[in-house]
């Protein structure tokens, strides 16, 4: 059976250990991080492994599941010859060293150690250097999704910028929210059923069509209200910015 080990030990790796401590045609043997043990693994107490385990592991897959800006540091030490993957959506498998045969395995998702992620539901999009590991990395795709797309580093590069608008940039949107809530004593949670409404509508509705508010109405009146409303000079051109996009975007329609 094919091992892998895991180098990382961050929200990525985290899930991906629970994901793949199961898998039924590779054995997960273990993960590896230069910042050592970490406790938040202790469902899988046995698995931590030291440089030597690591330089002398046999026949193993590597994933490295680190911050972008780490991948090429975390990864230099490995076995040569061996299929080395990483995880980010926005470095080309050239980033790992040329010494090993190369590869990416990206699962589109945002990830929480303290939060629980349906794997089923995750496209995963995989890329190798040399044709004849696709299918393997295929295959180990396969244990955490039945979801999976052959990619391209330019593929990858504007799907993650999309990723950033879809999610980064909302949640920083319900930070944003969450504040102006909590200057007037109200519960965040208050907002809860208008987000998740706004988030089932785009499953049936194009989100242009989806698209409400006064800006969309051009409802300038409200508009002005509502930066009168707000303090925080940044915030103010968050939302000016924002409104006049969403009429722009009435206008490309």
């Amino acid at each position: 059976m094919q091992k892998i080990i895991i180098i990382g030990s961050g929200n990525v790796a985290f899930h991906l250990s629970k994901r793949l401590q199961n898998a039924a045609h590779f054995d997960l043997i273990g993960y590896h991080s230069p910042h050592g043990l970490n406790k938040s693994f202790d469902f899988y107490p046995t698995c931590y492994l030291t440089d030597q385990d690591v330089f002398n592991a046999i026949d193993c897959i590597f994933i490295v599941a680190v911050n972008d800006d780490q991948v090429a540091v975390a990864a230099k030490n490995l076995p040569a010859s061996k299929l080395v993957v990483h995880t980010s959506g926005s470095l080309p498998w050239q980033t790992l060293p040329h010494s090993m045969r190369r590869g990416v395995l990206y699962p589109l998702q945002t990830f929480s150690k303290n939060r629980a992620v349906q794997f089923d539901q995750i496209p995963i999009f995989v890329e190798t250097e040399f044709p004849e590991d696709l299918p393997l990395l295929k295959s180990l795709a396969l244990e955490l999704s039945p979801i999976q797309y052959e990619s391209t580093f330019a593929l990858r590069q504007h799907l993650h910028v999309a990723a950033v608008f879809s999610c980064n940039f909302v949640n920083h949107c319900y930070a944003i929210a969450q504040q102006l809530c909590q200057e007037q004593a109200l519960p965040f949670e208050i907002l809860h059923p208008l987000i998740e409404e706004t988030a089932e509508k785009i499953k049936t509705l194009n989100p242009l069509q989806a698209q409400t508010g006064p800006a969309i109405r051009h409802d300038q009146k409200t508009m002005d209200r509502h930066l009168s409303l707000i303090d925080d000079p940044q915030w103010q051109l968050i939302y000016k910015e924002m409104s006049a996009s969403i009429q722009r975007s009435q206008c490309k329609d």
